[in-house]
């Protein structure tokens, strides 16, 4: 306890002497620690309020601040997607598009071929004419060098066909449709020009072979007329009249 002097104006001085009244001071002394105890008491409830407050705020902003970025983000991922998509689908469209180019310069090159395999067997239709020449040996040779020369040309064709079966969709049914009626063609113009042909031999052993490959190509045209042959089995068949062409050449030859 500290001694505090108070002065009051009934108090006696003698002698530059302070009188002592510590009753008054000790009850002064025990309101003001009251005092002082109710106000950091209250400071410390306030303080603790406001940093509820402070706590309550941050955590609100932060879930707000979470949303929002939430939000912010959802039209990127949005654009991602639809992005990834839209890529994906051009890729697609490109696949789609080289896929329709290459089967096209196929068909452009099957077309080309079946218009110079038209002119061969056009030319070979034509030597049995008299006006081209009157020797039969002549003719004969003809035959024999335009049969060869038709037969490379036929050989080329099936491979070009097999390229066409390998690209073409096979839901196709119009773009398959044309394709059936130009081999149905070649066939056909094929098995004219030996029946044109075959006068100018005289050989039983090369009519036979004329016969045997005349006979295989009626064959062919039902089959392909009716669907029974188409994709790789056609194949197999074009090339068996290819190799029926090289046993007729090889008869052929036999008197040039």
């Amino acid at each position: 306890m500290y001694n505090h002097y108070v002065l009051y104006p009934d108090s006696i001085v003698s002698g530059m002497k302070v009188t002592k009244d510590s009753v008054t001071l000790e009850s002064y002394l025990a309101h003001i620690d009251s005092i002082s105890r109710v106000t950091i008491q209250k400071a410390d409830n306030y303080t603790s309020d406001v940093d509820l407050m402070i706590e309550k705020s941050s955590a609100w902003m932060g879930f707000w601040i979470g949303i929002f970025a939430i939000v912010m983000t959802v039209p990127t991922i949005i654009q991602f997607v639809m992005a990834y998509r839209n890529d994906d689908e051009v890729k697609q469209l490109i696949d789609k598009g080289k896929k329709e180019t290459a089967l096209l310069e196929t068909k452009i090159k099957c077309s080309i071929k079946e218009h110079r395999i038209s002119s061969i067997m056009m030319c070979l239709s034509s030597i049995p004419d008299p006006q081209l020449t009157p020797s039969q040996e002549m003719k004969r040779s003809y035959v024999n060098n335009y049969i060869q020369f038709l037969a490379e040309e036929f050989g080329e064709y099936i491979l070009l066909i097999g390229e066409y079966f390998n690209k073409a969709e096979k839901t196709d049914l119009t773009d398959n449709g044309v394709q059936r009626n130009n081999i149905l063609m070649v066939v056909t113009m094929l098995k004219m020009s030996l029946i044109r042909t075959q006068c100018v031999f005289s050989d039983i052993t090369q009519n036979i072979q004329y016969r045997l490959l005349q006979d295989q190509l009626d064959q062919l045209y039902q089959r392909i007329e009716k669907g029974e042959v188409w994709g790789t089995k056609l194949v197999k068949q074009l090339h068996e009249i290819r190799r029926k062409m090289d046993v007729l050449i090889a008869a052929l030859q036999v008197n040039c």
